[in-house]
């Protein structure tokens, strides 16, 4: 029996959505640094998802993508991502005079940072600061400083340990997962068991865990004036601030931890030997 484990969206799926991001930004992948989806990779992990007995998957927008590319929905298993209530939980609150919005993961056009990026500078808010955790990437900026996008008030602070992360996620008003293409996105569940709402893409395992003005949003793929708007609507109001990261806590209490995530691998392992 084989299972194939894929973190992200069917490959070809993935590639096709990443290369259009690139072409619009005028970017190479090699220019990056990032992995190149090239045919042959495309092919020979095809001939896997073909081979598999049952393929997991983290959300459902991963899971739809295997069904748009083929893959009947029965050789799927949707299996959702857990998260470490014993590393990441609130140890900070927000200031209420300030605007502080936080990014996490890799500075890349896969990520959507050009989004998050847009409407941050498109944000009226005085005291507004967005900070981006991750690996840096000096032409992704250098490239959106050209554009005129950018904005001096951004800060790239790099790869931080979870101790710190869960500190910015704490006293972060939001934090954006704006992605292209994103298998699940475990920062979700990070930031909001350190009570910090999420605004994520519908490209993303966001839609699983995130209800709509509960403990965060959800907005389309590639619009950058729905992240605004999302944003300024928190910026606007304390009570919905306050709304939001009590929600945020009550729904990973809900989702439960890695241990389940577990309990639903071994499941699987169980019905298909059977």
């Amino acid at each position: 029996k084989f299972i194939c484990d894929r973190g992200s969206s069917h490959i070809q799926h993935q590639a096709n959505l990443i290369q259009e991001e690139f072409k619009k930004w005028k970017l190479d992948f090699d220019e990056i640094d990032q992995k190149k989806i090239d045919t042959k990779i495309i092919r020979t992990e095809i001939d896997e998802y073909e081979s598999s007995d049952l393929i997991f998957v983290p959300s459902s927008f991963s899971q739809q993508s295997f069904v748009d590319c083929g893959i009947p929905r029965t050789k799927t298993r949707l299996i959702p991502y857990g998260v470490d209530t014993k590393l990441f939980f609130p140890v900070e609150s927000p200031k209420e005079d300030a605007l502080d919005i936080l990014f996490v993961g890799a500075m890349s056009l896969r990520k959507g940072i050009p989004y998050l990026v847009q409407a941050f500078k498109s944000i009226g808010h005085r005291q507004k600061k967005l900070r981006i955790i991750g690996r840096p990437s000096k032409i992704v900026i250098d490239r959106l400083r050209s554009s005129g996008i950018w904005d001096d008030r951004i800060e790239v602070l790099g790869h931080k340990p979870a101790s710190e992360l869960r500190m910015w996620m704490s006293k972060s008003h939001v934090m954006v997962l704006p992605s292209i293409e994103d298998g699940f996105g475990l920062v979700i569940a990070e930031a909001l068991a350190c009570g910090c709402p999420v605004i994520a893409t519908e490209h993303s395992g966001g839609p699983d865990v995130i209800t709509n003005g509960q403990n965060g949003f959800i907005v389309p793929s590639g619009d950058y004036l729905a992240i605004k708007h999302r944003i300024e609507s928190i910026a606007d109001s304390i009570d919905l601030q306050k709304q939001l990261r009590s929600s945020a806590l009550k729904s990973v209490q809900k989702m439960g931890g890695w241990d389940q995530y577990i309990d639903a691998v071994q499941s699987s392992y169980k019905w298909l030997l059977n």
